[in-house]
């Protein structure tokens, strides 16, 4: 029964349903896309055999313990032997690499890992199975594709660096070993090799390998950690030359993932919470509109006893449906919204691939109605629950809710601009962010620059004497092209993934453990510098020549100057690499700083020697080129397949592409929060506009009556434009609020510095100017009523609705609506008759009244003569100049009056006219019902006061 009555009522309010289904379609739909990603990104289990037991184990120093990096091959071997909490334990290590599968060369990401860590996974390969022996290797699914997607190719043989391996197995989509995070790009892994637990360090490898290891089913991450931290101050008492203030940092797997994106999805979580609020708001607004038009029906539940939680039950099964609606609608809007957001961040969301609506998104969707329905049916239910008995008796029962609704509906509106205010100075914010890392400087001169990478085979980077002649090679054939200005090479790129580290102990002063000692280590051909435009700020450069076989020749950075030298000139001055007895090395000159770390944070000082002395397997190409990039790039790929037919270049970018890529999440951010700014604020319009329309609407009269009483054009725009913009500045105030938390959580999260007022004076000015729009439309048309149909209360230009308006209020006057009005020939003969036995004027005029009321069916009639200042009767006297004889200058005809009228004429009084509430107070107590002016040519000489028809009086 309940459900027909919903669909009836709804049946009849088609635009309404409409309206309201729109507004939750948006909320949720945001909403929705948003929780999209989240719930891939950081909600889903990890795809591992128990993995949320799963930790990772990274390297890091006492006194620097918000950096961390890698493990040495003997480290990670020692972790193994020596803790205890762990049943399964194995570590890794990157390598891009060279594939040679039937003639054709690929560059693949390559992981080399101990074969007993990828069986305790728990994740079996979808074809064969995983390597037995050295020789073996598993493939991607993607890589697999690549490769013709063969069923048969378990078994077949690839070469990796110029050596042979047997394809055992080929994983599934989306698996991932390492998972993504603050460890891994993201781009995904595509071959793993078995790397040998119990063998020595891998040639040219460095201390760059990582740890991952399962607690004990009994066991807490606080007791793990405290295991890790256990074992590793062992390593730095066993060994404290190569390990000062070393310790140990561990993170649960999952926090490894989600650590870098987080801020930036909780703040878009946030901001589609805000928006998805804002749309229950609009809604609600809508829906406290339509319960005031159906306040009767409303009161008449009432007087027969519906109980409050029937009318709550009521209230929700109509707003129900609608949500649901808005849901099914907001689903398939975020099958739209979720590719493009998950495309802006691709290069830094870990575990995209397994992003999609799913169950468990379509019940948060269900939840997200369910939620939008109750929040947006408590604005009907509340004016329901006031909604008094006897208003189902009378036609009272919407004027009254009417009443009651019009500062909850102010309320939401208000709600619905702090709200939108406060998403409007968030986006203000993280634009004005990025702008300003745009008008940052990264150190460089990055125009006409281009990058790419290629990896060495695994042969030749084993041998410094076949290396060293092969990476010259290759700089001579690229720089021989025309219109190649410079060529260099090195191991890593400024914002493409800080930082390859290592720490560095100037000789002759103690070390200060505790500073931090985290620098990047540049391994770098001698160009390097002039192909990046870095500029030299002391000393000189390196070059070819600077290879000593008793120590490195370095060029650091004035950061690194600064730090580790203070006001020390550094120039000719020695250190030594990872700890004070290292491998020594002279500065020879200081360049300036480079933003490596990200155009928002501090440099993170550099040191530079020649890319000879370490193992560079990776190697970052720099072409200097005014040339365009499509002339350029064939010639790039001939000129190193002259040297090596085999060796593919690949991740080609310009170098302004990576420093706006390194933007990514910032812009990101930017963009989307905009967006639902956007979003909020036209909701929020849409509520000024609905509430001062809604305003004019049903304050016609008191606009008629003040025009009546000499107020302009422009004092009613004034009046209702006001409106507006005071629930504007209420909006903002407590928007500004909001605003100020936010900008405090952006502060922290993403290191803004400076933020200012503008953007809270921008946001104000934009929400000023929506409101001052919205509510400009419905003040412009209430200024052009003319002041009798506002008093009217009745459209100027409904013809046919004012003829039948006036009609009624004939046969209002008349004793019986059947009976046939009277001739104006027989009224006249009647005034005669009833004359011509008065004994006087006084008397002849009584008569006539008398006449009158009879013929009318008036209750009451008074004669209002103009006497000097006033019009006056035996027991009632008005002023000339008060508020009905101004009403009547401005309206000649018979005026009908209520008792709304008398009510909204006093309300006004009190507030802006209290020398008129004696007279209204006055004509109120008469039960005047009719007033009639008396007009001659030049004056009103007299006013007729009628009450309502005999039996109908108040």
């Amino acid at each position: 029964m309940l459900v027909l009555q919903v669909w009836r009522s709804w049946r009849n309010d088609k635009a309404v349903a409409f309206l309201a289904a729109a507004a939750f379609a948006a909320g949720i739909g945001a909403a929705t896309s948003i929780y999209t990603v989240v719930n891939a990104v950081m909600l889903k289990p990890l795809p591992y055999r128990d993995g949320e037991r799963f930790i990772a184990i990274f390297s890091a120093a006492v006194n620097d313990p918000e950096h961390y990096g890698s493990l040495s091959f003997r480290d990670a071997q020692t972790y193994q032997e020596r803790t205890r909490v762990f049943d399964a334990f194995g570590w890794f290590r990157f390598a891009g690499k060279n594939l040679t599968f039937a003639g054709e060369p690929h560059h693949v990401e390559g992981v080399a890992v101990t074969p007993r860590l990828v069986r305790q996974l728990g994740v079996d390969p979808v074809l064969g199975q995983w390597f037995q022996d050295e020789t073996g290797v598993v493939i991607s699914a993607p890589l697999w594709r690549r490769l013709g997607a063969d069923s048969g190719i378990v078994g077949r043989s690839l070469t990796i660096d110029g050596r042979s391996y047997t394809v055992t197995g080929v994983m599934p989509d989306h698996f991932a070993l390492p998972v993504a995070g603050i460890m891994s790009a993201g781009t995904g892994t595509d071959v793993w090799i078995p790397l040998d637990p119990g063998g020595r360090e891998e040639p040219g490898a460095g201390a760059l390998y990582f740890a991952y290891a399962r607690r004990k089913p009994e066991v807490t991450f606080a007791v793990a950690e405290a295991d890790v931290k256990r074992v590793a101050g062992e390593i730095a008492a066993e060994d404290p030359i190569n390990h000062p203030a070393y310790t140990a940092r561990v993170f649960d797997l999952r926090e490894t993932v989600i650590k870098d994106i987080r801020p930036t999805l909780l703040l878009l979580l946030a901001a589609a919470a805000l928006l998805f609020l804002i749309t229950c708001a609009n809604a609600a607004g809508l829906l406290l509109a339509r319960s005031v038009a159906r306040a009767r029906e409303t009161a008449m539940r009432v007087a027969l006893g519906a109980s409050r939680s029937q009318l709550a039950a009521h209230k929700l099964a109509e707003s129900l449906p609608i949500a649901l609606v808005g849901a099914a609608a907001g689903i398939a809007l975020s099958l739209t919204l979720t590719p493009g957001v998950v495309s802006m961040v691709a290069d830094y969301l870990p575990r995209a691939e397994e992003i999609a609506v799913d169950w468990a998104v379509v019940l948060f969707a269900a939840g997200a109605a369910i939620l939008a329905s109750v929040l947006s049916s408590l604005a009907p239910l509340w004016q329901a629950l006031r909604t008094a008995p006897a208003e189902a008796l009378g036609e009272g029962a919407r004027a009254s809710a009417g009443a009651r609704s019009r500062h909850l509906s102010q309320s939401l509106v208000v709600a619905e601009i702090a709200l939108a205010f406060a998403l409007l100075a968030v986006s203000a914010i993280l634009i004005s962010h990025l702008r300003n890392l745009s008008r940052t400087s990264a150190g460089l001169d990055a125009d006409h620059v281009l990058t790419f990478l290629a990896s060495i085979p695994g042969p030749i980077a084993d041998d410094s004497a076949r290396r060293i002649p092969f990476q010259r090679r290759l700089v001579e054939v690229l720089h021989v092209i025309p219109g190649v200005d410079a060529v260099a090479f090195a191991n890593q790129l400024p914002l493409d993934g800080c930082c390859l580290g290592t720490s560095i102990y100037p000789e002759g002063r103690p070390p200060d453990l505790r500073a931090g000692q985290r620098t990047s280590l540049m391994a770098i051909s001698p160009d390097y510098f002039r192909a990046m435009g870095i500029p030299l700020r002391r000393g000189r450069l390196l070059s070819e020549t600077d290879v000593r076989d008793d120590h490195a020749v370095a060029v650091i950075s004035q950061s690194a100057a600064t730090r580790y030298w203070g006001d020390r000139d550094p120039i000719g001055t020695y250190g030594r690499f990872l700890n004070p007895t290292g491998s020594r090395f002279q500065v020879v000159g200081m360049v300036g700083d480079v933003r490596n770390d990200g155009l928002g944070n501090p440099p993170v000082p550099d040191i530079y020697i020649l890319s000879a002395l370490p193992t560079v397997e990776t190697m970052n190409f720099v072409v200097r080129s005014a040339r365009p990039v499509a002339a350029l790039l064939p010639e790039i790929r001939r000129a190193v397949q002259s040297v090596d037919p085999e060796l593919p270049i690949h991740q080609v970018a310009s170098m302004r592409e990576i420093i706006q890529r390194s933007m990514t999440l910032e812009r990101a951010a930017s963009i989307l929060t905009a967006f639902f700014a956007f979003a909020a604020l036209l909701l929020a319009m849409l509520g000024i506009y609905g509430v001062v329309s809604y305003f004019v609407r049903h304050r016609r009269v008191e606009i008629g009556t003040r025009m009546a009483l000499g107020a302009t054009r422009r004092g009613v725009l004034s009046l209702i434009v006001g409106g507006g913009l005071t629930m504007a500045a209420l909006g903002v105030v407590v928007g500004g609020l909001l605003g100020l938390g936010a900008a405090v959580y952006l502060v922290r999260a993403f290191e803004i510095g400076n933020v200012g007022p503008v953007p809270f004076v921008s946001a104000t000015a934009i929400v000023g100017a929506v409101a001052l729009a919205a509510s400009a439309v419905p003040a412009w048309r209430a200024s052009l009523l003319s002041p009798m149909v506002a008093i009217r209360d009745q459209p100027e230009s409904v013809w046919q609705a004012a003829r039948q308006k006036v009609e009624r209020a004939v046969r209002h006057l008349s004793r019986d609506d059947e009976q046939p009005a009277v001739s104006l020939g027989t009224l006249i003969s009647e005034f005669a008759d009833s004359v011509r036995h008065a004994g006087s004027v006084r008397d002849a005029a009584d008569a006539s009244l008398a006449t009158l009321q009879e013929r009318t069916g008036a209750s009451s009639i008074m004669l209002l003569e103009k006497a000097g200042g006033e019009y006056r009767a035996r027991t009632c006297s008005i002023p000339a100049q008060g508020v009905l004889m101004n009403v009547l200058r401005h309206y000649p005809q018979p005026l009908a009056l209520s008792q709304d009228h008398f009510a909204t004429w006093l309300r006004w009084a009190r507030e802006s006219k209290p020398e008129h509430v004696a007279e209204i107070e006055a004509l109120a107590s008469t039960g005047v019902q009719t007033v009639v002016p008396l007009r001659t040519k030049n004056e009103v000489v007299g006013v007729l006061l009628l009450g309502p028809p005999s039996g109908r009086e108040q």
